[in-house]
Formats: structure tokens, C-alpha cells, sequence
């Protein structure tokens, strides 16, 4: 995916384009299912030696609804890319898939 303009752009028809975006409000598992099943499994398994990573997993299955405006998802999201668990480029895309085109 080619890197996003500005916040003003959002992904629609495999391109990005000028526009408003609101945030979606995702159910735990809807959000966990942004990320690939390795990506899943390597974050249960960092959260078994890492406490940090396994409270951010916790909080995210204890959640009614998570959204892109909590800043506890920006937080959660960059904890996985400097545990290694994630690249920037996933980390992204993952943002990006919580915005829905207006």
C-alpha cells in the first residue's frame, strides 16, 4: 500500500483519495481481525514473557468498542512495532482499516 498523503486522504478503491473519514467503533473481535493470524499468534506469545504487550492485548478484549481516537490504540499499536511484533507499513495499514469513508 503506497504511503498516505495526509490524514485527510482515505483508502477506497485501491487508491488513496481526498476526503473526510470518521473513525469506526469496532467490537474487540472485529479489530483483532485487522491483523493477520501470524500477527495474532505472535502477540499472544510476546504477551506470555512480556507484560506490557499482554495488558494491551487484555485491555483490547476487555474493551466494549475500540476506535481510532482512543489514544491507548495509537500507544498499543507502536508497543507492537518496538517489541518487533509489527512493521510500520502493518501498523498503518491497521489505522487505516479503522477509518471509514464519509
Amino acid at each position: 500500500m503506497p504511503v498516505r498523503p495526509s490524514d485527510r486522504h482515505v483508502w477506497q478503491g485501491g487508491q488513496w483519495v481526498q476526503g473526510q473519514a470518521r473513525a469506526l467503533r469496532l467490537v474487540p473481535l472485529d479489530f483483532l481481525n485487522l491483523f493477520t493470524e501470524a500477527e495474532q499468534l505472535a502477540v499472544v506469545q510476546a504477551g506470555l514473557a512480556n507484560a506490557a504487550v499482554k495488558l494491551w492485548y487484555d485491555k483490547a478484549l476487555a474493551a466494549t468498542f475500540i476506535t481510532r481516537d482512543d489514544p491507548q490504540v495509537e500507544g498499543g499499536l507502536q508497543a507492537l512495532v518496538d517489541a518487533g511484533l509489527l512493521t510500520e507499513q502493518r501498523k498503518a495499514a491497521v489505522l487505516v482499516a479503522m477509518l471509514e469513508a464519509e
